[in-house]
Protein backbone atom coordinates (compact mmCIF):
# COMPACT_ATOMS: atom_id res chain seq x y z
CA UNK A 1 0.00 0.00 0.00
CA UNK A 2 0.87 3.61 -0.81
CA UNK A 3 -0.16 6.80 -0.66
CA UNK A 4 -1.89 6.64 -4.28
CA UNK A 5 -4.55 8.63 -3.01
CA UNK A 6 -6.11 11.93 -2.35
CA UNK A 7 -4.60 12.82 0.94
CA UNK A 8 -6.66 15.98 2.22
CA UNK A 9 -10.11 14.40 0.73
CA UNK A 10 -9.39 11.04 2.44
CA UNK A 11 -8.59 13.11 5.82
CA UNK A 12 -12.38 15.60 5.41
CA UNK A 13 -13.65 12.19 4.86
CA UNK A 14 -12.13 10.57 7.93
CA UNK A 15 -13.22 13.21 10.12
CA UNK A 16 -15.01 11.96 13.04
CA UNK A 17 -14.88 14.19 15.92
CA UNK A 18 -18.44 15.65 15.21
CA UNK A 19 -19.79 11.47 16.20
CA UNK A 20 -17.78 11.34 18.76
CA UNK A 21 -18.76 15.10 20.84
CA UNK A 22 -21.56 14.27 22.68
CA UNK A 23 -20.01 10.66 24.18
CA UNK A 24 -16.35 12.86 25.20
CA UNK A 25 -18.14 16.01 26.80
CA UNK A 26 -20.43 13.47 28.75
CA UNK A 27 -17.67 11.61 29.71
CA UNK A 28 -15.41 14.59 30.80
CA UNK A 29 -18.74 16.20 32.72
CA UNK A 30 -19.47 13.19 34.59
CA UNK A 31 -16.10 12.71 36.40
CA UNK A 32 -16.23 16.59 37.74
CA UNK A 33 -17.21 16.79 41.18
CA UNK A 34 -20.93 15.81 42.53
CA UNK A 35 -21.38 19.71 42.85
CA UNK A 36 -20.76 20.53 39.67
CA UNK A 37 -23.26 22.66 38.26
CA UNK A 38 -23.41 20.95 34.70
CA UNK A 39 -22.56 16.68 34.54
CA UNK A 40 -24.00 16.22 31.03
CA UNK A 41 -24.69 17.69 27.40
CA UNK A 42 -28.19 17.11 28.28
CA UNK A 43 -27.86 19.08 31.40
CA UNK A 44 -25.74 21.98 29.32
CA UNK A 45 -28.08 22.05 27.34
CA UNK A 46 -31.16 22.28 29.66
CA UNK A 47 -29.51 24.86 31.65
CA UNK A 48 -27.84 27.17 29.16
CA UNK A 49 -29.77 25.88 25.70
CA UNK A 50 -29.22 29.57 24.48
CA UNK A 51 -25.33 29.66 24.85
CA UNK A 52 -24.74 25.82 23.44
CA UNK A 53 -23.28 25.78 20.15
CA UNK A 54 -25.27 23.86 17.31
CA UNK A 55 -23.06 21.75 16.64
CA UNK A 56 -23.23 20.44 20.21
CA UNK A 57 -26.91 20.17 19.68
CA UNK A 58 -26.81 18.20 16.82
CA UNK A 59 -24.06 15.62 18.50
CA UNK A 60 -26.60 15.29 21.25
CA UNK A 61 -28.91 13.39 18.66
CA UNK A 62 -26.66 10.66 18.45
CA UNK A 63 -28.09 7.84 20.94
CA UNK A 64 -25.07 5.25 20.22
CA UNK A 65 -21.83 4.94 18.09
CA UNK A 66 -21.40 1.19 17.93
CA UNK A 67 -23.81 0.75 14.59
CA UNK A 68 -23.94 4.02 12.96
CA UNK A 69 -22.60 2.76 9.61
CA UNK A 70 -21.10 6.38 8.71
CA UNK A 71 -18.79 6.72 12.09
CA UNK A 72 -17.29 3.04 11.51
CA UNK A 73 -16.90 3.88 7.73
CA UNK A 74 -14.51 7.31 8.95
CA UNK A 75 -12.85 4.92 11.38
CA UNK A 76 -12.34 2.52 8.36
CA UNK A 77 -11.26 5.51 6.70
CA UNK A 78 -8.58 6.33 9.35
CA UNK A 79 -7.02 3.08 9.66
CA UNK A 80 -6.37 2.87 5.85
CA UNK A 81 -4.52 6.31 6.00
CA UNK A 82 -2.63 5.33 8.99
CA UNK A 83 -1.77 2.35 7.28
CA UNK A 84 -0.83 4.12 4.21
CA UNK A 85 1.41 6.68 6.24
CA UNK A 86 3.72 4.17 8.14
CA UNK A 87 3.99 2.12 5.32
CA UNK A 88 4.93 5.27 3.49
CA UNK A 89 8.01 5.90 5.96
CA UNK A 90 8.75 2.83 6.31
CA UNK A 91 9.61 2.25 2.13
CA UNK A 92 11.66 5.45 2.56
CA UNK A 93 13.24 4.92 5.83
CA UNK A 94 11.91 7.69 7.56
CA UNK A 95 11.87 8.72 11.28
CA UNK A 96 9.04 10.91 10.56
CA UNK A 97 7.28 13.05 8.26
CA UNK A 98 7.42 17.15 8.42
CA UNK A 99 4.45 19.48 7.50
CA UNK A 100 2.74 22.90 7.59
CA UNK A 101 1.08 22.60 10.87
CA UNK A 102 -1.74 24.89 9.61
CA UNK A 103 -1.55 26.26 5.58
CA UNK A 104 -4.11 29.02 5.96
CA UNK A 105 -3.63 32.20 7.94
CA UNK A 106 -4.67 32.28 12.02
CA UNK A 107 -8.01 33.52 12.26
CA UNK A 108 -8.87 37.00 12.89
CA UNK A 109 -10.03 37.84 16.97
CA UNK A 110 -12.28 40.63 16.55
CA UNK A 111 -12.35 41.75 20.03
CA UNK A 112 -11.61 39.91 23.57
CA UNK A 113 -15.94 39.22 23.87
CA UNK A 114 -16.40 37.80 20.29
CA UNK A 115 -14.81 34.41 19.68
CA UNK A 116 -13.44 33.51 16.29
CA UNK A 117 -15.95 31.96 13.70
CA UNK A 118 -15.12 28.02 14.10
CA UNK A 119 -14.71 27.35 10.57
CA UNK A 120 -12.27 30.11 10.37
CA UNK A 121 -10.35 29.06 13.07
CA UNK A 122 -10.61 25.47 11.89
CA UNK A 123 -9.47 26.20 8.45
CA UNK A 124 -6.29 24.93 7.05
CA UNK A 125 -5.23 22.12 9.79
CA UNK A 126 -4.01 19.35 8.35
CA UNK A 127 -5.11 16.88 11.65
CA UNK A 128 -3.67 14.29 10.40
CA UNK A 129 -2.43 12.97 13.51
CA UNK A 130 -6.12 13.87 15.21
CA UNK A 131 -6.97 11.42 12.44
CA UNK A 132 -4.91 8.91 12.65
CA UNK A 133 -3.74 8.58 16.14
CA UNK A 134 -0.08 8.65 14.91
CA UNK A 135 1.99 10.18 17.61
CA UNK A 136 3.04 14.35 16.34
CA UNK A 137 5.00 17.35 17.57
CA UNK A 138 4.14 21.12 16.48
CA UNK A 139 7.11 23.18 16.63
CA UNK A 140 7.33 26.99 16.01
CA UNK A 141 8.59 27.62 11.97
CA UNK A 142 8.80 31.43 12.46
CA UNK A 143 6.58 34.24 11.24
CA UNK A 144 4.80 35.21 8.25
CA UNK A 145 5.50 38.43 6.25
CA UNK A 146 2.78 39.74 8.68
CA UNK A 147 4.20 39.03 11.96
CA UNK A 148 2.04 36.24 12.60
CA UNK A 149 3.65 33.15 13.97
CA UNK A 150 3.37 29.27 11.90
CA UNK A 151 4.21 26.24 12.81
CA UNK A 152 5.26 23.07 11.27
CA UNK A 153 4.00 19.33 12.95
CA UNK A 154 6.75 16.06 13.29
CA UNK A 155 4.82 12.72 12.73
CA UNK A 156 6.17 9.30 13.78
CA UNK A 157 4.61 5.78 13.88
CA UNK A 158 2.65 4.54 16.74
CA UNK A 159 4.61 4.64 20.11
CA UNK A 160 7.95 6.66 18.38
CA UNK A 161 7.14 9.33 20.61
CA UNK A 162 10.58 9.79 21.93
CA UNK A 163 11.99 9.96 18.49
CA UNK A 164 9.63 13.20 18.27
CA UNK A 165 11.12 14.65 21.26
CA UNK A 166 14.75 13.84 20.18
CA UNK A 167 13.90 15.14 16.57
CA UNK A 168 12.28 18.66 18.12
CA UNK A 169 14.87 19.60 20.34
CA UNK A 170 17.47 19.17 17.36
CA UNK A 171 15.27 21.17 15.49
CA UNK A 172 14.83 23.54 18.11
CA UNK A 173 18.78 23.69 18.75
CA UNK A 174 19.40 24.16 15.64
CA UNK A 175 17.06 26.97 13.88
CA UNK A 176 16.32 30.76 15.30
CA UNK A 177 15.91 31.52 18.47
CA UNK A 178 11.86 32.07 19.39
CA UNK A 179 10.74 35.72 18.08
CA UNK A 180 7.48 36.96 18.91
CA UNK A 181 5.45 38.77 17.19
CA UNK A 182 5.93 42.54 17.42
CA UNK A 183 2.71 43.12 19.30
CA UNK A 184 3.14 40.60 21.63
CA UNK A 185 3.79 41.95 25.36
CA UNK A 186 6.73 41.09 27.43
CA UNK A 187 5.70 40.31 31.01
CA UNK A 188 7.69 40.79 34.16
CA UNK A 189 11.03 38.52 34.41
CA UNK A 190 10.09 36.73 31.21
CA UNK A 191 13.21 36.41 28.91
CA UNK A 192 12.44 35.12 25.36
Amino acid sequence: MSVDFDLPKALDDAQVSSYERKFSHNWYLSRLPANAPIRSVDEMIAKAGDIVLPVIKQANKIESLDHDVEYLAKLKQQEVICAALIELMDKYKLDALVYPYKTSPPAKIVSATTDRDPAEAASGSANVSAKTGLPALVLPMGLTKEGLPIGLELMARPFAEPTLIALGYSYEQASPARIPPPHTPTFAGEKL
